[in-house]
Parts: C-alpha cells; sequence; structure tokens
C-alpha cells in the first residue's frame, strides 16, 4: 500500500491550485500535464494487491483513498475486463476516468484533448512506476460502459488504465 501511496503522489498529487482569471476556472497543477491545467483524468483503484473487491477514487487534493459504494459484481465485472487482455494474478488496477465539466467549462470541443490527457498519463504512470521499481502493463480497454455504470453518472467515463504490480525482470 505504501508504493501505491508514492506512485499516486508523483503521478497525479494536485499540488497547487489557482484560479484563470479569464474564465474564473479552478486550475490544477501537479506532475502528470493535463489540458489547461484542468485535471481531466482521476484515477480510480480496485483489486489492491487482491485485497479489495472495491472500486476506489483516487482524491489528489487530499492525497486519500475514497471508496466508491458498489457492488462487488461491478468490480468483477471490471476485473473480468482485464483478464480478458492480460492473465495476471496479484497486482493493482488503475483506471483512468475522463472527467468533462471542467475541460467543457474552458474548451468547446474537448474530446481530443481528453484522450491525449490520458495518453500523458499513461506515460507518467510508467516513468513513476520505472522510478520506484514497479511492474506496471497499459491496457489496451477503456472499462466502459461498466465505469460510468458505477459512478451513476454521466460526465464521468473511462479512457484506459494499467495493471501494476511485481516487476520482471
Amino acid at each position: 500500500m505504501e508504493e501505491l501511496s508514492e506512485l499516486l503522489w508523483f503521478l497525479a498529487k494536485v499540488h497547487k491550485i489557482t484560479i484563470d482569471s479569464y474564465k474564473n476556472i479552478i486550475e490544477y497543477y501537479s506532475n502528470t500535464p493535463s489540458s489547461g491545467a484542468l485535471k481531466t483524468i482521476d484515477i480510480f483503484i480496485i483489486d489492491i494487491k487482491g485485497l479489495s473487491d472495491n472500486l476506489f477514487y483516487y482524491n489528489a487534493i487530499d492525497h486519500s483513498l475514497d471508496l466508491i459504494e458498489s457492488n462487488h459484481e461491478d468490480t468483477k465485472q471490471l476485473r473480468g475486463e482485464v483478464k480478458k487482455v492480460l492473465d495476471y494474478e496479484i497486482g493493482t488496477i488503475l483506471i483512468f476516468g475522463a472527467y468533462l465539466k471542467n475541460i467543457k467549462a474552458k474548451y468547446e470541443h474537448p474530446e481530443n484533448l481528453v484522450w491525449r490527457d490520458s495518453g500523458a498519463y499513461y506515460a507518467s504512470t510508467y516513468l513513476v512506476a520505472e522510478a520506484l521499481d514497479i511492474g506496471c502493463c497499459g491496457l489496451g480497454i477503456i472499462f466502459e460502459p461498466f465505469l460510468s455504470n458505477i459512478l451513476k453518472n454521466k460526465i464521468t467515463y473511462g479512457v484506459g488504465g494499467v495493471v501494476l504490480g511485481k516487476k520482471i525482470n
């Protein structure tokens, strides 16, 4: 759990918050770049080293994990999607969820920016995991419609994710 905390700190912890004086929008600064500093990507965590059947939200401002109320069937579906592309035994799944409310407030057509931000999270996750000697495997799945069904909203949707675990040499 400590290495997950360290990875999340270096990957996504918000270190500075400001207000855009032009559009009066909150900007969030972390180590991973995002379009307009709008923190368009949220991180959801499942299957923390096989210890939990719950889905957690990473609160990048407080550097904490918030439990998302979901039933175990929902999380089994998410894990099942991962198992289709990667046969892993014990690992932690990070799911990248695009939060559209922020980016739509600043940009007229934000869709392509979300995918760029997702790519920045993939790259940053690999870099931080390598620095911390954690195994990392990017997944070619977006976790939809499962993530938005669990969250029961229409402004956050899955845009990718990775599995973290023991590094294989």
